[in-house]
């Protein structure tokens, strides 16, 4: 197996840069170079990264966080249909299916994530659905029983609209687990998640959980809230465009 090497920069007299600005220097096959990491394509190329930058070194916890809490309020997670918007490379999905999940299927814009899913964890997923919500909303996907997207919004790499999109997909009664940073939450929300989520008839939250998500390059938490909420049983279009 390639080693890889990941530095990140050493922390200044500021607060550094912003979430959807950070890098780190790699070096593998003796060759170094700088990745952003919101640049999934290129982290994705190379098998391991994604891991090694995010979980060992800045110890990202969400996909289980979500994956547990989401646990605690679905009575049958082996019944439940279940549709990942934002699916990656599969680790959502891992701890998905160790909760019990047994009907799965994946939706992500990227073909890298596509290829890095079936490189890395094969079989994860009952369907990989390379598609954009925004521009595609007749493509089958069924009917979900639970929508699923985590680490995923607020930065432009899932807008409100592709959320929407498949918000309408979920069926009346089912749920919805996702996870946002914080400030995405607050009345100075400029990602427009706040808003979407605010015009959301009908969105009953179930649990909720706010935990440091990961590190920033420079150490720092980054605190996320994980919430499960019911859309409403029965009624008009509940996700207003």
């Amino acid at each position: 197996m390639t080693v890889i090497d990941v530095r990140f920069a050493a922390p200044t007299g500021g607060a550094g840069p912003d979430q959807d600005e950070e890098w780190c220097e790699v070096t593998r096959h003796g060759s170094t170079e700088r990745i952003r990491f919101h640049d999934y394509a290129a982290i994705f190329a190379v098998p391991g990264l994604y891991e090694r930058i995010f979980h060992d070194l800045l110890e990202c916890c969400s996909p289980r966080v979500v994956a547990d809490l989401l646990a605690e309020v679905l009575p049958d997670p082996g019944a439940a249909r279940v549709l990942e918007l934002g699916a990656g490379n599969g680790l959502v999905g891992a701890e998905l299916r160790r909760i019990g999940v047994r009907h799965l299927a994946a939706v992500d814009i990227l073909p890298e994530a596509a290829a890095a899913a079936e490189r890395d964890r094969p079989g994860t997923y009952d369907a990989y659905h390379l598609m954009d919500l925004t521009r595609d909303d007749t493509t089958p996907l069924g009917t979900p029983d639970v929508l699923v997207t985590v680490a995923a919004l607020g930065f432009g790499d899932i807008p409100p609209e592709a959320f929407a999109a498949a918000f309408r997909r979920l069926r009346p009664g089912g749920l919805v687990a996702f996870t946002i940073k914080e400030e995405f939450l607050g009345s100075q929300d400029r990602s427009g998640f706040a808003d979407l989520i605010a015009r959301t008839d009908g969105l009953t939250t179930l649990a909720e959980r706010r935990y440091v998500h990961r590190r920033t390059m420079y150490g720092a938490p980054l605190h996320y809230v994980a919430r499960i909420a019911r859309r409403q049983p029965a009624g008009p279009e509940t996700a207003r465009r």
